[in-house]
């Protein structure tokens, strides 16, 4: 198991590495001379993956010590089992998941590969390419399908953490005035934070494919995603031929080769790209904003009970408020504001008990960042922006 982990980590990212140096190779002609946009998403593909798996590397011994931390500092009540016990049979959990994404994903992308582009018995028909050295380039991607999987698995089974909590029945406690700002939580935000930023590597990457075409066209998407579905034989350098839907380009009015290329391609994979951005929206729902849900559940009924607590304190202040004006001698009145004083303090840090383990700067950061996925589709439209990607690809 360790040497499977190492090799979906460290190991993963060189092989990504290597992957897209050798894309490069294959792809060097269309590179340099833009005769095939989508090269470019291939490569960049390659890069984005060796990023996510060289970052993604340390993420179970992350986990393990944001749990750890959890405990130590006895915020997890009511565990029926060792901490111990708890944490390994998440971490097995976890795994579980990571295989089976690891026998899912490379599953799609066959699934995938063989509706785009269907055999046939006839070998006939006009040469065409579903890319020179397909065979390498399959295998290629089998194997980052297998490490995407293995990892989405694993953080699948990390944020449903807090569906284990619960049916065990554990209540979180919220140390007040924690030095972290986050209740003593911090480091749960943290994890999971950097779980949703690795899944918006590729949320990022299909977004933006999606929306390349449009802007290289002029054309609205439901236009370019309308066009003639027809078909044409497509043979590879092996004996195998293949049928796949063009015209996207002819229909579109589409002269320059290179953005023919990508609309062609576009045409061919759209409704694929589309699915693969909903899967990491929801690979990114259950590994953030689902454990995310819970600590902000939790965290939010000790608030209600401190809120409770620092209402009977304001009253005693209030109280004390109307006594000091009676008191008649200095060192009894300055007792009682010392006394007023602190209960101040126990106040306010009551009322400032947080609701989530981050920050609202973070917040705010990681709502934007998701918030720039989802519109990218849409900022292609802009005609400033649409006229410069279309100078660079053109």
């Amino acid at each position: 198991m360790k040497k499977a982990m190492s090799l979906s980590g460290r190991n993963g990212a060189a092989f990504a590495a290597f992957g897209m140096l050798l894309m490069v190779l294959i792809r060097w002609n269309q590179l340099v001379g833009l005769e095939d946009t989508f090269a470019w998403a291939e490569i960049s593909g390659w890069g984005l993956l060796a990023v996510g798996l060289y970052l993604a590397g340390d993420m179970e011994s992350r986990f393990r010590g944001m749990m750890e931390r959890l405990f130590r500092r006895e915020m997890v009540c009511g565990l029926v089992e060792s901490p111990a016990l708890f944490l390994s049979s998440m971490e097995d959990f976890a795994r579980k998941l990571g295989r089976i994404g690891s026998i899912a994903f490379p599953i799609v992308l066959w699934l995938t590969y063989l509706t785009v582009a269907r055999p046939v018995a006839s070998s006939t028909g006009e040469a065409g390419t579903l890319g020179e050295f397909f065979a390498i380039k399959l295998a290629l991607e089998t194997m980052g399908a297998f490490l995407v999987g293995r990892h989405a698995g694993q953080m699948v089974g990390y944020g449903l953490v807090g569906h284990r909590f619960d049916r065990q029945r554990v209540r979180l406690r919220v140390i007040p005035a924690y030095p972290d700002g986050a209740g003593g939580l911090r480091m749960v935000g943290d994890f999971f934070f950097f779980q949703a930023g690795l899944v918006m590597l590729p949320l990022g990457f299909f977004a933006f494919w999606l929306a390349m075409p449009a802007a290289l066209t002029g054309s609205p998407h439901h236009e370019i995603l309308g066009v003639s579905s027809s078909v044409r034989t497509v043979s590879t350098s092996g004996s195998i031929t293949f049928t796949a839907p063009v015209n996207s380009a002819d229909d579109a009015g589409i002269s320059d080769k290179g953005t023919s290329a990508l609309l062609n391609w576009f045409h061919r994979w759209r409704r694929y790209f589309a699915l693969f951005l909903l899967v990491m929206l929801a690979i990114e729902v259950v590994a953030f904003v689902v454990p995310m849900g819970f600590f902000h559940r939790e965290m939010s009924r000790n608030a209600d009970e401190a809120a409770a607590e620092a209402d009977i304190v304001g009253r005693e202040i209030s109280a004390l408020e109307l006594a000091i004006a009676k008191v008649s001698t200095n060192s009894e009145r300055q007792e009682m504001e010392g006394k007023r004083a602190h209960l101040i303090t126990v106040y306010e840090t009551l009322e400032a008990l947080p609701r989530w383990p981050v920050d609202a700067g973070i917040r705010r950061r990681f709502t934007l960042g998701n918030g720039i996925i989802l519109v990218v589709p849409l900022l292609a439209k802009i005609p400033l922006i649409e006229s410069a990607i279309g100078g660079i690809f053109k």
